[in-house]
């Protein structure tokens, strides 16, 4: 399965690096699983399933992207918590850590829309998160675990 994984509010300006996405790139792909971290909403074609990360303030670029595309969403991220989101259709919503739900749902193991993923204690199972296309030595980073 190959799969698109992007970070909402570029739109307004908002481009931090969450570290989450570079977690999930990491411990998802496998040989059955190509996950890559797009940088523009325009890049979200040509794969099985998009993977979005939001948060309150980018929660309308992340409702346009599932209103108008084709290809499934999933959706995960601090806009999780606002329960209107289970009246749009995106295939899942991924509400806590998400390594271990992706990864179900890749592996079709997963069939309900909301999941509530339980919190890892050791985060130190999991590989180090992929940084592979960052230019700069030092970033910004805006994370949260649990």
């Amino acid at each position: 399965m190959n799969i698109k994984l992007y970070s909402c509010g570029k739109d307004i300006g908002y481009s931090t690096y969450q570290l989450g996405l570079g977690y999930l790139k990491t411990n998802c792909s496998t040989k059955e699983h190509c996950v890559s971290i797009v940088n523009n909403s325009k890049d979200l074609h040509s794969c099985d399933l998009i993977g979005l990360s939001s948060n309150a303030w980018s929660i309308r670029e992340a409702i346009n992207i599932v209103k108008t595309s084709k290809i499934p969403v999933i959706i995960g991220g601090q806009a999780t918590l606002w329960d209107k989101l289970k009246n749009y259709s995106f295939r899942h919503i991924i509400v806590g850590e998400g390594e271990v739900a992706l990864l179900n749902i890749l592996n079709n193991t997963v069939t309900y829309k909301t999941i509530n993923s339980s919190l890892i204690q050791d985060i130190d199972t999991l590989k180090f998160p992929d940084r592979g296309k960052l230019k700069n030595k030092s970033i910004p980073i805006l994370s949260s675990r649990g």
